[in-house]
């Protein structure tokens, strides 16, 4: 199913608040790797992003409809 614009904005906005409030949980079950978001829960994980990607098209989930995150590792330090 293809969402219009609309719906897929609303739809990560939603997903990456979901993360928000769940960051601490998430970030300790998957630290060190990368995840992706979609309808407010952990689709697919892995340790990279080609890894993730593979997941996704196993699923049958478009990658341009979820919320990819790399989860740092507890002492990594990340520079924005």
């Amino acid at each position: 199913m293809v969402l219009s614009d609309l719906a897929l904005l609303t739809e990560s906005m939603e997903d990456l608040e979901w993360f928000q409030k769940y960051a601490k949980d998430i970030c300790r079950e998957h630290e060190g790797e990368m995840i992706a978001i979609k309808n407010k829960k952990v689709v697919a994980f892995g340790p990279s992003i080609k890894i993730l990607l593979n997941k996704l098209k196993d699923k049958g989930i478009e990658e341009s409809e979820v919320i990819i995150e790399k989860i740092p590792e507890k002492d990594e330090i990340i520079v924005l």
